[in-house]
């Protein structure tokens, strides 16, 4: 599996982006790059994960009750 980008909804408020990432880093999964914006619904934010395993991510980020966006 080659690098991607995942990418989540997280709510806008102060750690809900340490909270995702904090998923990942307990998984031992690096970053490659990651950008963030705020979504078009009210108190959303959208966070793109660059990583080398996207699938296994979203798995991850999933069963933590973390909403990755499907393509």
């Amino acid at each position: 599996e080659t690098g991607a980008a995942v990418a989540v909804k997280l709510i806008d408020e102060p750690g809900a982006l340490d909270r995702a990432l904090r998923v990942l880093a307990d998984a031992k999964i690096n970053l490659d790059y990651i950008y963030t914006c705020v979504g078009k619904q009210a108190h959303r934010a959208i966070a793109v994960l660059g990583v080398q395993t996207p699938s296994k991510v979203e798995k991850l980020l999933k069963e933590h009750g973390i909403e990755v966006l499907e393509e």
